[in-house]
């Protein structure tokens, strides 16, 4: 096969299943001319051959066999030898003697790696930067007379947290093969040991991270392979609790907070000192209105193990000034004043107006402002002369009905609320 010559982009790093690091090569791609060459060129040599992808200089037959193949979204890239030869001395696959039970094959008699087609009795391989074909096993420009067969030593099964009852685990099914299973002590296993597929219980009230194992030989190996699988046992666990910051300005301060979307997990609740607030998803944002320390909390449920631990984070919300915008909705102009806490300011959180928090030691300090329209481009700004003035006036009247995102700028703050405009 010719080759076009390639451009070389940089090393990259893929992994096996097992997470064995496998080195790789980025190249850039033909253009439409080189493409359409080469897929001639394929077609008139090997005209049985059925090209399911065309022709690319960016991964070959093992950068497909062994990766792209499992992984079709994924960038793609090229791997030389022996890279592939990682994916089954590291546990991944296994060698097996059965063609039929293989989804992997290593033309060991040459340099080329192809999968087993679902199209009975095909193969499915990229050929260098020929394109991907499909194709019988020795219909191939490589030296087909030694083929190994390997299958996946994965184990299958769910990783969500075991509470009560039994799970079942199982791999390949592999022609005379021997697998041997172990546990970690907080589960056993209850059945199937010494085949392809066990099940596995919690031990007593046992709580933590179980692992399973299985180490798989087969006739044809020359050895064995190992594979585990690891999942909460008890409670599902929860992450801790995340916040973008410990202190908040007040009052109407906003207050964000987010866990790892709990797996399984159907309900979230939301607690403020203790308290529940509400039913949510594994985020979510509150607006306070008084000032001082609070602990959020959340916790998740699963309908395999009930509610989890609750994750809690600790902030402040602390109230040395605010910042008032009305009237919201507006139609004419919108104001921003600054006000202190020594101003006679009265709040309603059901009034039109906004008070926004801040935590300021000076208060004669300039401020600025900038109104956001949907597509994110500035509609309206204004800036304080100096510390002495305290309000900004915004004209609205030329702006279209819609919802606009006003942006504070003070000090080394950043505050944002939404404004109505009618």
């Amino acid at each position: 096969m010719e080759s076009v010559a390639q451009t070389f982009l940089g090393n990259a790093t893929v992994y096996t299943p097992k997470g064995t690091a496998v080195p790789a090569l980025r190249f850039s791609e033909f253009n439409s001319v080189q493409i359409a060459n080469v897929n001639s060129a394929a077609a008139a040599q090997f005209p049985n051959a059925q090209r399911i992808a065309n022709a690319s200089a960016t991964y070959n037959c093992h950068g497909y066999a062994w990766y792209l193949s499992e992984s079709p979204i994924s960038p793609r890239y090229w791997i030389n030898t022996p890279g592939d030869d990682t994916y089954w001395n590291d546990g991944s696959y296994i060698r097996v003697c059965n063609a039929s039970e293989g989804t992997k094959i290593s033309y060991a008699s040459d340099d080329h790696s192809a999968v087993r087609s679902a199209v009975a009795g095909k193969f499915e391989s990229k050929w260098g930067q020929w394109p991907l074909l499909r194709h019988d096993p020795t219909y191939t420009p490589y030296n087909s007379s030694v083929l190994h067969y390997y299958a996946s030593t994965k184990i299958n099964g769910s990783t969500l947290a075991i509470c009560s009852g039994t799970r079942a685990f199982s791999v390949s099914n592999i022609t005379g093969a021997t697998y041997t299973w172990t546990a970690s002590s907080n589960i056993s296993i209850v059945s199937g040991a010494g085949t392809r597929q066990v099940t596995v219980q919690r031990n007593g009230s046992s709580i933590g991270t179980a692992t399973l194992t299985v180490q798989i030989s087969t006739p044809c190996s020359g050895g064995s392979a190992s594979n585990s699988i690891s999942f909460p046992v008890g409670k599902e666990p929860i992450s801790a609790l995340r916040m973008p910051q410990t202190y908040f300005y007040g009052p109407g301060a906003s207050v964000y907070g987010e866990v790892d979307p709990v797996p399984g997990a159907t309900t979230y609740e939301w607690y403020l000192n203790g308290q529940f607030q509400q039913i949510s998803s594994y985020n979510h944002e509150f607006v306070l209105y008084s000032c001082g320390n609070y602990t959020l909390g959340v916790r998740a449920y699963t309908s395999a193990c009930g509610w989890t631990d609750i994750s809690s984070a600790y902030f402040t919300v602390g109230c040395s000034g605010s910042f008032m915008v009305y009237p919201n909705p507006a139609q004419e102009q919108i104001t921003i004043e600054q006000v202190s806490n020594q101003d006679s300011v009265t709040y309603n959180q059901s009034t039109s107006n906004l008070q926004i928090g801040f935590n300021s030691e000076a208060e004669d300090e300039t401020f600025s402002v900038k109104l956001y329209n949907a597509q994110q481009e500035v509609v309206a700004e204004g800036r304080t002369s100096d510390g002495k003035e305290k309000k900004i006036k915004l004209s609205v009247s030329k702006l279209h009905s819609g919802t606009y995102y006003l942006f504070i700028y003070y000090k080394e703050s950043v505050l944002e609320r939404q404004i109505v405009v009618q």
